[in-house]
């Protein structure tokens, strides 16, 4: 049985992008909306939050520098630093002249250290998005064009999964080393024709990848081969990405979109009962 319960209220407009700090033992998530970045301490109770000067749509932890995260938001990435609040443009991934109606969306940090951050237009009206690759060295590789909402961000053995929502689809890409093969993707799952669409995800320790369904109030447990292994009702209707977390990561984590809805949509869920995870990587820049 899972145990979902309500860990803060804190109303988000479209919260989304949690990761686990296991080095500090803290939840970050952003609200892109409000141009928020959330950290939460559960065990104190302790709930901070920066506004940052664009809409940050995804975070990772860095490997020296566990005072600062990296932040994909509007056309690029930066860095927040969390002592001062002092935003760092880092790379643009697009010219905000040529894609104005463009902004970054889900993203995560790879086993390798990588930053992988998916675009979108921002009202989905058109298939405007790519998909980037930051390397520690401000090297950005520009992999997969024409998406429409990015979203799930997850490696395991030889595998990276990788999703748009627009589709209902999550793909599963194999990996040589450490290049993706991108023209060789097998479908893990599709949802039917409706509302519903697959957003944020996460990867247990058995590999199995758990995702946010946005508008269908519920997570899903998929398998390697991509069956359906397990679902969680939560009492929110947009759920939007979880993240493994708690001092032995076996709290999944769960945020969600308002939105004009009621509460607690917009509310930051904790699921037990769901297995563990692994740790968040590490950006090494």
């Amino acid at each position: 049985m899972s145990d979902v319960r309500v860990v803060l209220d804190c109303g988000n407009s479209l919260g989304e992008g949690p990761i686990w700090d296991h080095r500090d033992g803290c939840l970050y998530w952003v609200d892109i909306d409000s141009r928020l970045i959330h950290r939460l301490r559960p065990e104190a109770g302790e709930h901070t939050s920066w506004e940052v000067p664009g809409r940050p749509s995804a975070l990772g932890l860095r490997q020296h520098h566990p005072r600062s995260l990296i932040v994909a938001a509007e056309h690029g990435v930066g860095f927040v630093d969390l002592e001062s609040g002092d935003w760092q443009d880092y790379v643009r991934l697009e010219d905000p002249v040529e894609r104005p109606e463009n902004r970054t969306n889900d993203g995560k940090i790879d086993p390798l250290g990588r930053f992988w951050v998916g675009t979108m237009h921002a009202d989905v009206k058109g298939r405007t998005g790519a998909l980037y690759c930051i390397q520690r060295d401000a090297a950005v590789s520009w992999d997969l064009t024409g998406l429409g909402i990015p979203n799930t961000f997850a490696w395991t053995d030889g595998t990276m999964y990788f999703g748009d929502s627009l589709d209902r689809v999550v793909r599963a890409f194999p990996m040589v080393g450490d290049e993706v093969l991108f023209h060789d993707p097998r479908v893990l799952f599709e949802l039917p024709p409706g509302d519903a669409c697959p957003d944020g995800s996460t990867i247990d320790v058995d590999g199995c990848l758990w995702t946010c369904i946005w508008d269908g109030g519920r997570i899903e447990q998929r398998g390697p081969d991509g069956s359906l292994l397990r679902t969680v009702e939560v009492p929110v209707q947009r759920p939007t990405s979880c993240a493994f977390g708690g001092p032995n990561l076996d709290v999944l984590y769960v945020t969600s979109a308002r939105r004009g809805l009621a509460k607690p949509n917009g509310a930051l869920l904790a699921i037990d009962g769901c297995g563990r995870g692994r740790p968040e990587g590490l950006f090494e820049g």
